[in-house]
């Protein structure tokens, strides 16, 4: 980020330095790479770990990406956040200006989903739903899942005039992480719930509300892994973006 200022004639007191802040898309894209892979290891290897030995259940929760208020959550709450800090300053170029409503509302829905990714927001629906359809089985165990489907489509129907208007590289990315993103979300999420209630019907010692087992973990990884690799191939998009949008800006952002 380039910063610089000039103080009045009237002061003798020298401008400050000219400073550039140079960020590397490549670089930045495989250290959230890195981070996603170094997060599934963690958990498989925890998992797996759990199965020979007796490990304490706090250092499980520390590593599992099932769990919460742990570094899994803490990353892909912030690897949201990164999204709509990049989303934020599109908005705020010359770029952003020809669709401000769109990239405007792009960013306050990443600004949602860090937050949903922290603090469990979409929980809330989950007791909601149970009491409106009766049944806490299947699908509408994760209650949640009902009204995410609709939202979903009705944002896809909504940005798709918009993804047509972005050069087809970016439209290409953005469709692919977001694909990826919501069949984890949603897809593996309805997968697990109906693979966890097989195994508790077979199983005692599954817990419906907790772990089940390394194969259920396993599911864990893939819809965690697919979340967090489709946010960074969203990421990915954003910063190629801001090789234009930012030269406006002051930034110095690099391929």
């Amino acid at each position: 980020m380039t910063i610089s200022s000039v103080m009045p004639h009237a002061f003798s007191a020298p401008a400050i330095e000219r400073t550039d802040l140079e960020l590397s898309v490549r670089r930045l894209t495989w250290g959230l790479v890195f981070a996603v892979g170094l997060l599934l290891t963690l958990h498989l290897l925890s998992a797996a770990a759990s199965t020979v030995w007796d490990v304490p259940e706090r250092l499980r929760h520390f590593f599992s990406l099932n769990s919460e208020a742990n570094p899994g959550a803490w990353f892909s709450a912030l690897q949201l956040l990164f999204c709509a800090l990049l989303l934020t300053v599109i908005t705020r170029s010359e770029l952003g200006r020809r669709h401000p409503w769109y990239w405007g509302f792009l960013a306050l829905g990443f600004c949602y989903l860090s937050l949903d990714e922290g603090a469990q927001v979409h929980e809330l629906m989950t007791p909601l739903m149970h009491s409106v359809t009766g049944n806490s089985t299947g699908i509408a165990r994760q209650g949640w899942v009902i009204p995410g489907m609709a939202i979903v489509g009705v944002v896809g129907l909504l940005y798709l005039r918009f993804l047509l208007l972005l050069p087809r590289r970016i439209a290409i990315q953005f469709a692919i992480g977001g694909i990826i993103f919501v069949m984890g979300v949603v897809g593996i999420e309805i997968l697990g719930s109906f693979f966890k209630e097989s195994m508790a019907a077979e199983n005692a010692a599954c817990d419906l509300k907790g772990d089940c087992g390394f194969s259920y973990n396993l599911l864990v990884a893939l819809e965690e892994g697919m979340e967090m690799f489709g946010i960074t191939i969203f990421a990915n998009a954003l910063l190629q973006l801001c090789l234009q949008a930012c030269p406006k800006l002051g930034v110095r952002v690099t391929g």
